[in-house]
């Protein structure tokens, strides 16, 4: 799909607390392979608490 790292990556997820859990896990996994990317997390207030402790990863509350 991609023949190098995406120089940014944006996730829209702005509700449901699950989705929110199990997204983590695939934003873990791209920053390990791709170092380089950053990340833009765009969620709701109660979501962006459960983001705080991700490091690399600028979170926008809507």
């Amino acid at each position: 799909m991609f023949t190098s790292a995406p120089s940014s990556l944006c996730v829209l997820r702005l509700s449901a607390i699950g989705d929110v859990c199990n997204t983590i896990a695939t934003i873990q996994a791209i920053q390990k392979h791709w170092p380089s990317t950053q990340i833009t997390w765009i969620t709701g207030k109660l979501e962006a608490q459960l983001l705080a402790a991700i490091d690399g990863v600028e979170v926008i509350v809507f």
